[in-house]
């Protein structure tokens, strides 16, 4: 059964992850969100200013209780977002999707990996999730690998299932990881 929290703040060896405010909108505007690197498989925009990011974490309502978006901090600094929006929380199958973002100058340094093992702890630990699942496009293979390394196993590709901002249809591999395999 569920129990909504909320996202709490989590701690891991080298990050904290903590709910996202208004007052990160400058972190994710420099850090991540108008990297082209970190959007090219992502389906949103890059952002045009650091307005634009305020507004768009204005508008995400964080304070719910069925909300789990978190602010990656790394050395005091905000490197990106992880988390499961209330609309990917599935309450009567008792499953999450996670998603994720990583400042480009942080890749391959096991910090996504780090973070997606908390969250995949708190979501199964806490909230009582039974299934946390998440996806990529195929021809995003780091993010793959950040999934297998936070102990997730791959179930299948979905053909075809996500269009890209180029116009093409792209396959996505989806990984997830139950309840009574999480070893945390």
């Amino acid at each position: 059964m569920i129990t909504h929290r909320g996202a709490e703040t989590l701690h891991t060896n080298r990050l904290t992850l903590r709910r996202i405010r208004p007052e990160d909108s400058s972190d994710m505007f420099r850090n991540w969100a108008a990297d082209p690197k970190v959007n090219h498989f992502l389906w949103w925009e890059l952002h045009r200013d650091e307005a634009e990011s305020r507004r768009i974490i204005e508008g995400w309502e964080t304070d719910r209780p069925d909300h789990y978006h978190w602010i990656i901090v790394y050395e005091g600094e905000g490197v990106g977002t992880i988390g499961c929006p209330n609309m990917t929380l599935d309450e009567i199958n008792e499953n999450c999707e996670i998603g994720y973002c990583l400042a480009s100058r942080c890749w391959n340094r096991g910090l996504m990996s780090e973070a997606l093992a908390a969250v995949i702890d708190f979501m199964i630990g806490k909230v009582g999730v039974h299934r946390v699942y998440a996806k990529h496009d195929v021809q995003n293979v780091g993010s793959g690998r950040v999934m297998e390394k936070a102990g997730m196993k791959l179930e299948g590709i979905q053909r075809e299932a996500a269009k890209r901002r180029d116009g093409t249809f792209g396959d996505l591999r989806v990984y997830a990881v139950l309840a009574d395999e999480w070893k945390g």
